[in-house]
């Protein structure tokens, strides 16, 4: 995932890479005393924040030549975040990429793996190795694992290839093993504490070298850089200082958050509200978004998952095709797929809001100029910055 969702703050290394465009994703979040030059380097593999503001494009807004020439890289990994409620058909489809990736083949949401001769299905199935992190759930141990298990074993893959973690992660993880490292819902603060920096570390690495990051609910919003964490329990919509809470994840992209549940929990104000905390901090040093003043864009992004939503976060070579002035830039493919929309937010050219000026927990945020696209199931776009 050379060039995956980095709009970060903080940059890491530039990676030499064969494309013009790569990036890194995560800037250094996992690197410790005890980690060499070596490791950082993979840590920081993925981009570089330009410094220019993000672009969202559709693909009608996209070239032909670029249509035509654009490729995902699949060496460089695939991040996929489900909204919560994993259902028959975003546990198949996760079952489908793992079987794509033991098969050697080019991930492709279109392809249907299911539809191969038994024999060799069920070869594929046999190899396939799943990893699946249980923390964030206060489930108890057996009821997890049991959880865990069954969801890969509707899709065939057998119940002894998936191995169920729920201890606290402070070693190094030896993970080349594994075709899908899998994060489960609950509560992802939980999961962020019991995750050391060398432990997220060797996650980047794995992602780095064509793996597969997933997670729902919980599990998808600690992938990326910063997290939603939580916000007043009774969401109704209003935009206020208590709606949402922002932390560090584990920054598997990193200026695109996810949010999730979009629908069922009325969430409609945390994107907005993100937003805004994400824009203070691009601010001056002690100087808060504020309704009277007018600063530059910034390139973070909001994804708002509905219920039994998937979004497929992909590297893309665009070899060159949209020539944009200041060096090379990045872009990544986010295909949505599952039953509902995916509600995706940006700051505008002219994004200002007083929410971190507000005193009073209940009082009621002024926001403007945000930039919202609505994209259905079946529908993809570039982010390229």
């Amino acid at each position: 995932m050379r060039s995956a969702v980095c709009f970060n703050r903080c940059c890491g290394q530039f990676w030499p890479a064969i494309l013009s465009i790569s990036m890194v994703v995560f800037a250094c979040i996992g690197s410790n005393a005890a980690a060499s030059t070596d490791d950082l380097k993979e840590t920081a593999r993925i981009g570089q924040r330009t410094g220019r503001t993000a672009e969202i494009l559709r693909p009608s807004m996209l070239p032909a030549a670029t249509l035509k020439t654009m490729r995902v890289v699949p060496q460089d990994g695939t991040v996929v975040a489900i909204g919560g409620g994993n259902s028959m058909s975003t546990d198949r489809l996760l079952a489908n990429l793992v079987l794509q990736k033991v098969d050697g083949s080019e991930l492709n949401l279109q392809r249907d793996m299911f539809e191969l001769p038994k024999d060799k299905l069920d070869a594929l199935r046999q190899k396939a190795k799943v990893l699946v992190f249980t923390q964030a759930s206060d489930q108890d141990a057996d009821r997890k694992k049991k959880n865990a298990r069954l969801m890969f074993d509707a899709a065939g893959i057998p119940i002894e290839n998936v191995t169920v973690v729920d201890a606290e992660m402070k070693e190094s993880i030896p993970l080349d093993s594994y075709d899908l490292v899998y994060f489960g819902g609950g509560d992802q603060n939980n999961l962020h504490g019991l995750f050391s920096k060398r432990a997220v570390q060797d996650l980047h690495n794995y992602l780095n070298h064509g793996g597969i990051v997933s997670g729902t609910s919980a599990g998808a919003a600690i992938l990326s850089k910063t997290m939603f964490a939580g916000g007043k329990e009774e969401q109704d919509g209003t935009l206020s200082p208590d709606v949402v809470e922002m932390r560090e994840g584990f920054g598997f992209f990193q200026a695109l958050s996810i949010d999730m549940h979009l629908f069922q929990y009325k969430r409609f104000a945390r994107s907005l509200a993100a937003l805004a905390l994400l824009d203070a901090k691009a601010a001056s040093p002690g100087r808060a978004a504020d309704v009277r003043t007018v600063r530059t864009p910034v390139d973070d992004v909001v994804l708002a998952l509905g219920q039994d939503s998937v979004a497929v976060i992909q590297a893309l070579d665009l070899s060159g095709n949209r020539q944009t002035k200041g060096g090379p830039t990045g872009a990544v493919k986010v295909s949505i797929a599952g039953t509902t929309q995916t509600w995706l937010s940006q700051c505008g050219p002219a994004f200002c809001s007083d929410l971190t000026k507000l005193s009073r927990s209940n009082a009621l945020a002024e926001e403007w100029d945000v930039r919202l696209s609505v994209v259905p199931p079946g529908s993809w776009f570039v982010i390229e910055w």
